[in-house]
């Protein structure tokens, strides 16, 4: 696993699956939000947001495990 630093080039990194990660915008106001992620300590979960929902991804499986009203 690549760590993301000033000296690595960031990658997009698909699921063999196909099932990509999407947030949830319907009760969003787009023009206001400030969209944000963040990165497990273990990889294993990302935590995004972009105004309307939160939602906690497994990486493993790019699911949705947790949202946050």
């Amino acid at each position: 696993m690549v760590q993301a630093t000033t000296k690595a080039t960031p990658q997009l990194v698909q699921p063999a699956s196909g099932i990509l990660m999407t947030n949830d915008l319907m009760d969003a106001r787009p023009e206001e939000a400030v969209p944000c992620f963040a990165l497990s300590k273990n990889d294993s979960y990302i935590m995004s947001a972009s105004g309307g929902k939160i939602s906690l991804f497994n990486t493993m499986t790019f699911k949705v495990f947790f949202e946050l009203r």
